[in-house]
């Protein structure tokens, strides 16, 4: 081969050696940011809108590269700063947070996965343990620097499935335990009031409060609350959003405030039926840690656990299912009896059989009025007896708090617990009933044997009438709290602009133009899949006006992200890159 050719093809070599390393380093580069420069060239159309996206569109935006966990985390703690002054909705903001999303996001780059929520952010209600930097005090001042000694079952699941946990939305102080109807909704020593968003003065109602407001903003995708009597039902009504509470028992408490053991769920607030039931499928299952999770007082034979809520509920298919009314208890307006008349030519448009009406046994709407305190004697027992297992889960601090009398005590001696203006006279009710359950335990087996009687409506009921679930207007008491059974609270409109309003005896307003609207789902105990499947069902073919429209909102969005990457301004280098440290706080 004559010298010159051999040059020729020596040059054509070298040059295609050099092409192959700049594409290596390229690739590199492009590995290590995230793929940011590709994310470039995505339509500003194809990146969602924080204020209704869905986990879907989310998952797709990370796994195509539009987004980073990085990105979507930093756009979210401004959202929160933009609005959170207004409303008070977020206690706490988690300082390691776009730390860990670095991680998350080189574990992307990699291929690895942890699982179906990678890098994406959530909040938790104030009542929920954490093993971080957070600080978990249940709205109460005496908790405050008070070191945790285990975490939440839930918030560990959600780490595990790669969720990025955001911060601490605030809720109404100890569940609303401390002093129910004196104290307002949404009201806490260490958060302050909450505020309404849809009204002028509007109750936000609770106590999951900050969650229902934070998922409605935008300001997080999903939230995990917890219910007792109507905790995540009512806010979540007012808020416009989805809330899920689960069969009690479905998913560990292990590492939450609980108020009555055989009543609490640990729940899910979303913008949709689908979202919240995905997280909620990653968080249920039995845990050693609540004994209650692998057999609960109210459980029969019959019950069936569900493996995998979302998966099974797609497979339930709503044709020929019946569908009771409990009209006597009903007690709503004109305006929200109308929609829920609307509500059932949907349900019967999607197959379903409205079996109209069927009646409780015993239950309705003055049962629990009726010898009160027999009624709510055991719950106050469990009330005093589950604050000192809380407290148990902290560290020793320089309050010497160890049980409900030392609650008390704090609460009175401290200012910030505005002992003068609320009082506290569930705790005292809860602390006198367990002296005198400690004299006379008959009394309180007469109650919880009551309690248990009357949890079991549901089941007779839906046996009796062979019914698969029930439907009511949300704020309707049907025993699912007692019951332990699940219930999902689903939008259906907002009063109309001439609407009168009505206030709460606080003067904020329960009802009034703008303010959203709901319905109910509730089954039987562990029939979760089939009450989400006709509330997912139902919210998919309804045409209700649900754009709801707050008086507050926040401006930032995933779309600022193409405008700062077209100036070439990231602004990553005001924040910190992730190290070992962060990698072992997710």
């Amino acid at each position: 081969m004559p010298k010159s050719l051999r040059s020729a093809h020596f040059c054509r070599y070298l040059i295609a050696l050099a092409v192959c390393v700049a594409s290596y380093t390229y690739w590199r580069v492009l590995k290590q940011q995230g793929s940011s420069l590709r994310a470039m060239s995505v339509s500003t159309a194809q990146l969602p809108r924080l204020l209704n996206t869905s986990l879907f569109e989310l998952r797709k935006a990370l796994d195509s590269g539009a987004i980073t966990s990085y990105d979507l985390v930093k756009i979210y703690l401004k959202r929160i700063d933009e609005v959170n002054t207004e409303i008070n909705a977020i206690s706490q903001v988690n300082k390691d947070a776009l730390a860990i999303a670095r991680v998350l996001d080189k574990e992307r780059s990699s291929g690895q996965l942890r699982g179906e929520l990678h890098g994406i952010p959530f909040l938790i209600k104030n009542i929920f343990i954490t093993k971080d930097e957070l600080c978990t005090t249940a709205g109460f001042s005496g908790l405050i620097d008070t070191e945790s000694l285990v975490e939440s079952t839930a918030v560990t699941k959600l780490r595990t499935a790669g969720a990025v946990l955001l911060g601490v939305a605030s809720g109404s102080q100890w569940s609303y335990s401390r002093a129910a109807g004196k104290a307002p909704n949404g009201w806490s020593a260490t958060g302050g009031h909450i505020r309404g968003i849809f009204h002028t003065n509007q109750d936000p109602l609770g106590s999951t409060t900050g969650p229902c407001l934070a998922v409605a903003l935008g300001l997080s995708p999903f939230a995990l609350g917890a219910e007792t009597s109507g905790s995540i039902a009512a806010p979540a009504r007012v808020a416009g959003v989805v809330g899920i509470k689960p069969t009690s028992g479905l998913v560990s408490r292990h590492g939450v405030f609980m108020w009555d053991e055989r009543q609490d769920s640990v729940g899910v607030i979303a913008k949709s039926v689908e979202d919240a039931a995905i997280v909620l499928t990653i968080i249920a299952g039995s845990d050693a840690a609540d004994p209650y999770s692998i057999h609960h007082p109210l459980d029969e034979d019959k019950y069936q656990r569900p493996k995998n809520l979302w998966e099974e509920a797609q497979n339930v298919s709503i044709e020929g299912l019946r569908i009771g009314i409990p009209r006597h208890c009903m007690k709503r307006d004109s305006f929200v009896m109308e929609k829920f008349e609307e509500s059932l030519s949907v349900l019967r448009s999607l197959g379903a059989q409205i079996v109209d009406p069927v009646q409780f046994k015993e239950w309705n709407l003055q049962y629990s009025k009726d010898n009160p305190d027999e009624w709510r004697l055991a719950q106050r027992v469990s009330l005093a007896r589950n604050m000192a297992k809380f407290l148990q889960m902290f560290a020793p601090n320089a309050h010497n708090l160890e049980t409900l009398a030392d609650v008390m005590k704090y609460t009175t001696e401290t200012p910030e617990e505005c002992f003068a203006a609320y009082g506290m006279r569930d705790f005292e009710a809860a602390l006198q009933a367990f002296e005198e359950y400690k004299a006379e335990p008959e009394n309180y087996e007469r109650s919880l044997a009551r309690r248990a009687r009357i949890g079991k409506e549901i089941s007779e009921l839906l046996d009796r009438e062979d019914c698969d679930l029930l439907v009511a207007p949300s704020w309707t008491e049907t025993t699912a709290n007692v019951g332990g059974c699940p219930q999902v609270s689903v939008p259906i409109g907002k009063y109309p602009a001439d609407f009168r309003t009505k206030a709460n005896t606080d003067g904020r307003l329960i009802e009034g133009p703008g303010i959203p609207i709901g319905i109910l789902f509730v089954g039987r105990r562990y029939d979760d899949a089939r009450v989400i499947a006709v509330a997912d069902a139902f919210s998919r073919a309804a045409q209700f006006d649900t754009n709801f429209t707050p008086l507050i909102s926040a401006n930032s969005d995933l779309l600022d992200l193409n405008a700062k990457r077209s100036a070439g301004n990231t602004e990553e280098a005001q924040y910190v890159s992730a190290d070992e440290d962060s990698r072992s706080r997710i």
